[in-house]
């Protein structure tokens, strides 16, 4: 609907542009000029109505069209899906640089359950039904067997969509945290596949978006055999690839 709003504004703004006294040159541009202001305004009150305050509303597909949004209309969206795991897997991603690339998620073809602490829950209740998050009580003492025993029981279910690194350890946007180990020794325990997911990050200038590339690259999936390596060689994949982001991110722009 909005889209035809913009439509009309724009052919208003054409009549009164021409119908304008040529004599008043300098007023008609400036009624151009508030005309592609007013359809500008139009059009981003049309996005937050429908994305926006959906989401803040509790529907969920409002949530689902921003992500598509961000990723699909207003970046060049490059990624491997046709890697993803046909299976249940544990799917390792390394950690958002923006409030944005949380959203990411809602745009993979296949369904996932969303890892994280307790302290998150009040956001993913937002964006997520409860079938497509799961939280545990960080404050647990035996907190790892409690997370495991959650995994155990969702992994039948779902595919499970886990931030791996250590955002705090991190020296640059482009750089890989330490990663957390837990994950890799409950992967082994319960004979889970992991799949590695390298994430790019959104750059801004100015708070603005600009023109770039933006990349998602699905790993291999593989069995635990032993967790440190295997923690090395998913560390490995996800630097490797973020430093290839970043390296190509406004190449043919």
């Amino acid at each position: 609907m909005y889209n035809f709003t913009v439509t009309l504004s724009w052919i208003i703004l054409l009549v009164i542009v021409m119908l304008y006294p040529k004599y008043s040159q300098n007023k008609r541009y400036m009624v151009l000029i508030l005309l592609i202001l007013l359809s500008k305004s139009i059009e981003v009150f049309g996005y937050i109505s429908k994305g926006v305050i959906k989401t803040l509303m509790g529907d969920k597909e409002g949530y689902k069209y921003l992500a598509r949004g961000v990723f699909v209309e207003s970046l060049r969206f490059h990624h491997n899906f046709e890697a993803l795991s046909k299976e249940h897997t544990i799917y390792l991603v390394n950690y958002p640089v923006t409030i944005l690339e949380y959203a990411l998620a809602s745009v993979l073809p296949t369904p996932v359950c969303m890892v994280s602490s307790d302290r998150a829950k009040k956001l993913l209740s937002l964006a997520y039904e409860p079938d497509n998050y799961l939280v545990f009580d960080s404050s647990k003492k035996n907190n790892y067997e409690h997370l495991k025993e959650l995994i155990r029981e969702r992994i039948k279910k779902v595919s499970l969509y886990v931030y791996v690194d250590d955002m705090s350890k991190r020296i640059s946007d482009d750089h890989v945290g330490t990663l957390r180990k837990g994950m890799f020794y409950i992967a082994k325990e319960l004979g889970v596949n992991i799949t590695p997911i390298a994430m790019d990050s959104i750059v801004t200038k100015g708070g603005i978006i600009v023109p770039q590339k933006f990349e998602v690259s699905v790993g291999e999936t593989h069995k635990v055999e032993d967790p440190v390596k295997s923690m090395y060689e998913v560390r490995k994949f996800l630097l490797n690839e973020k430093k290839r982001f970043m390296n190509t991110k406004f190449e043919s722009i």
